[in-house]
């Protein structure tokens, strides 16, 4: 903040300097102050809008945790279905299936007619 005042000085000596203007020191201070106001309110906003954020942002990584673990969760068997006979019965019908789905694929790209 002390750099804003620095440059905010420069600019107002400079100003009077090149003689744009003709103003007195009271209006150089009063122009100051408010100067210094609306830096007080930027930062303020400023605040406001960057712990919004963070707060979105701590939301939203929950949120994805939350999903995560349900998902993670799907991920195990249950162990009455993964015993169950009728899953092995299944398991060989897909292998079977997709080894007939392989060897069709092979015949109908080396047909002629497809």
């Amino acid at each position: 903040m002390y750099m804003y005042k620095k440059i905010i000085i420069g600019f107002l000596l400079l100003g009077q300097a090149i003689g744009s203007q003709a103003q007195d020191v009271g209006t150089l201070l009063d122009q100051l102050a408010a100067l210094r106001g609306y830096i007080v309110t930027t930062e303020k906003g400023y605040r406001l809008v960057e712990d919004g954020l963070h707060r979105i942002g701590d939301i939203r990584a929950r949120e994805f945790n939350l999903h995560s673990a349900y998902f993670t969760s799907l991920s195990a068997v249950n162990p009455a279905v993964k015993n169950s006979p009728q899953v092995s019965v299944i398991v060989q019908l897909e292998t079977s299936m997709l080894n007939q789905f392989a060897s069709a694929m092979t015949r109908w790209q080396s047909s002629y007619w497809l």
